[in-house]
């Protein structure tokens, strides 16, 4: 990670010494790697800054009914733009990554271009789709916005799947910079201030927020095509199409899709439960505990922002222990401020959520005590699933995540009867633990690489030596 991330984690005198390690992991550390790591770690921060402000205004904007059905409604576009991506994203880091490495940046140009009109062409597919359903899904959640807000909803799974793709195109370039910016940064950023003229010339409604996300998204996604052009425009097109490339790519993203809507079922399986099961207020008390537990696994997400294009690279050149020294390191201090943030919602849940989000929102007290205790898992065990999906594996990543989903709908039926928002907090928390847990064993079975943070490890001792 970069300097910045080192002096917030540990606050401790480090001298850096290299020496031990790899010619060519001296060499990663000290460059690219390094500043990716520092523009992950300021944009993450900044984004998380960001969205703690943007979701203390939405709860300030907008009642708790309306507040549920919008959180209903992103839910409902996430997982239109996911089945559209076609598992694309992953696919796209790790295949330019290995041509890029092997000097075919006319293929990876290709495959940018290809890539983006597969996603532009499913994005209006889904979306049409999504069209012709909105009544019946309105119904289903009990959620009139799905309906009125349909056109919006349609522009917005245009323009996210574009608009991820993007980033994603420039991450598997290692343009890291403006893969955070095009990702999570502008959009956030965007997003805050407009909330803040919204609120200042007293036209807060939910429509007028959800034409807001739309012309949000608009102008990221016009940032990000800019910067696309500029980039792909210096490399020399293929003299003939090869056919070949979108072979690979549909090969790779075929598995990897799989795991993206099941994964994305996982993770939003609770909201949808208590969608079923009870008001749209308790949605809005869960989804406030949701959102503000993400602040366990940002730091998480900034090595997983940095890493992907790495690991594929290292793996494909067979430099196994340098990738573990890699991964071991970039978890263990990820750790460490997870760990400080999970620390204050243990001891502090009541008031957190009372200042952020309002004195009705402090209700979710013990939902956001359960969501981080298996957040943190999910940090102390690192990047497993990444390391498999990067590495070839994510058939297994597939199968886990399956089961994984059809025991979290049954205990989920179970529970919620009895404990409400709560039993659907343990039996999301509970089948995540087991999930990371086997995960990061499989990651070390088929792979021979350990990817948890490890405090004591002798890769980790020679790397920092404290003074």
């Amino acid at each position: 990670m970069g300097g910045s991330f080192l002096a917030l984690a540990l606050p401790l005198k480090l001298r850096i010494d290299f020496s031990q390690m790899p010619p060519q992991f001296t060499k990663l550390l000290n460059s690219a790697f390094l500043r990716g790591g520092g523009w992950a770690f300021m944009a993450r921060i900044l984004s998380a800054l960001l969205v703690f402000a943007l979701n203390a205004l939405l709860v300030r904007m907008l009642s708790p009914s309306d507040l549920g059905f919008y959180f209903n409604l992103i839910t409902v576009v996430n997982f239109c733009v996911v089945l559209s991506m076609l598992g694309m994203t992953q696919a796209l880091v790790k295949l330019i990554a290995e041509k890029l490495g092997l000097g075919q940046a006319s293929e990876a140009k290709q495959l940018s271009l290809l890539s983006l009109a597969l996603g532009l062409l499913g994005a209006t597919l889904t979306g049409f789709i999504f069209l012709a359903l909105s009544p019946q899904l309105a119904n289903i959640f009990s959620n009139p916005g799905l309906w009125q807000g349909r056109y919006i909803a349609l522009a917005l799974i245009i323009l996210q799947v574009l608009q991820r793709l993007s980033a994603e195109i420039l991450r598997g370039f290692k343009d890291i910079r403006l893969a955070v910016l095009v990702a999570s940064l502008l959009y956030n950023l965007m997003y805050v201030v407009g909330l803040v003229l919204l609120k200042m010339f007293r036209l807060a409604s939910l429509e007028a927020t959800l034409f807001l996300l739309a012309f949000v998204f608009a102008g990221v996604l016009a940032f990000a095509l800019q910067a696309l052009w500029h980039k792909l425009s210096q490399i020399e097109p293929l003299a003939k199409r090869d056919g070949g490339l979108i072979e690979q790519l549909i090969q790779l993203s075929m598995p990897l899709w799989l795991v993206s809507l099941i994964n994305f079922v996982f993770t939003q399986a609770d909201i949808w439960f208590i969608s079923f099961y009870r008001s749209s207020e308790e949605i809005a008390l869960y989804g406030a505990a949701v959102r503000l537990v993400q602040l366990v696994i940002t730091p998480l997400l900034i090595v997983n922002a940095v890493l992907p294009p790495y690991i594929s690279e290292y793996h494909a050149k067979g430099q196994t222990r340098a990738l573990e020294k890699l991964l071991q390191m970039t978890s263990s201090f990820a750790a460490i401020p997870a760990l400080l943030i999970l620390l204050s919602f243990l001891l502090f849940p009541k008031p957190i959520l009372g200042l952020i989000y309002g004195e009705f929102y402090s209700a979710a007290a013990a939902v956001l005590v359960v969501l981080s205790i298996a957040q943190i898992v999910n940090v102390l065990t690192g990047t497993c699933a990444i390391t498999l999906m990067m590495t070839g594996y994510g058939y297994l990543i597939m199968r886990v995540s399956l089961m994984s989903l059809l025991v979290l709908i049954i205990s989920s039926v179970l529970l919620v009867k009895v404990w409400g928002m709560l039993g659907i907090a343990l039996s999301f928390s509970l089948v995540l633990i087991m999930q990371n847990l086997i995960l990061w064993w499989l990651a070390k079975k088929r792979l021979g690489l350990w990817t948890h943070a490890n405090f004591r490890f002798k890769g980790f001792q020679d790397i920092l030596r404290i003074q």
